[in-house]
């Protein structure tokens, strides 16, 4: 086990480095909208690739070695991806999003979903986002809701609801602390992409066990 782990690792932070480069030039694209941040540099490249081959370690511990192991790095390499660029630009590209969505569809297909669990998981964290979007005037963006239906093909529908509690729990929090330590000020937006790919990751590794634990207590004795 401890040598798959070095594998795991090694493999992660080899694509973590990847990501962070295609990161850099993905935001030289987007300069247009927004401003390419400090923090492109080795360090941040280090951080990404060992965050990454630290994901590739917990996948191994909850995902069969194989093609489910192969589609969770997969699932796991976007989000952090997208939780990057959102954190550097506030923007979820589409092409992203797109791509975990068509993956989903070959995912779920594979492992014999049911399709119609498969439209319910990608349509109801896609209508609850949108209503949060056209309530919230702008606080909430349109990624937002175009990465909550891909994650929803991946995740299903209890795990998916399971992502935005996580996401708006982490998010809720940390805008609060930002603001009392003068960090953000009430006007300023604050990326919600991170929040959501904490969510997805946790929901994807821990969901089971922890939707196990929350039904128990809704079990008759």
């Amino acid at each position: 086990m401890v040598e798959a782990s070095l594998l795991y690792f090694i493999v992660g932070c080899m694509i973590g480095w990847g990501l962070d480069i295609y990161r850099c030039r993905l935001l030289v694209q987007l300069t247009e909208t927004c401003c390419l941040p400090s923090g492109t540099g080795n360090f941040r490249r280090l951080l990404t690739a060992a965050s990454t081959g630290m994901l590739f370690i917990l996948a191994g511990f909850f995902c069969q070695p194989g093609l489910t192991l192969l589609c969770c790095w997969f699932f796991l390499s976007c989000l952090m991806l997208q939780a990057l660029i959102d954190y550097d630009c506030q923007l979820l590209p589409d092409k992203i999003s797109l791509l975990l969505l068509v993956a989903g569809f070959f995912y779920a297909w594979y492992f014999q979903k049911n399709l119609t669990s498969v439209a319910l998981s990608l349509f109801v964290p896609a209508a609850i986002m949108l209503l949060i979007y056209l309530v919230s005037r702008g606080g909430m963006g349109l990624g937002d809701v175009k990465l909550s239906a891909a994650l929803g093909v991946w995740l299903g529908a209890d795990k998916m609801l399971l992502c935005l509690l996580v996401a708006f729990l982490t998010g809720g929090v940390a805008g609060m602390g930002l603001l009392l330590t003068g960090a953000r000020k009430r006007q300023e937006a604050i990326a919600f992409g991170p929040f959501l790919c904490l969510g997805a990751a946790i929901a994807l590794l821990w969901g089971d066990r922890l939707l196990s634990w929350y039904w128990q207590f809704f079990k008759i004795s």
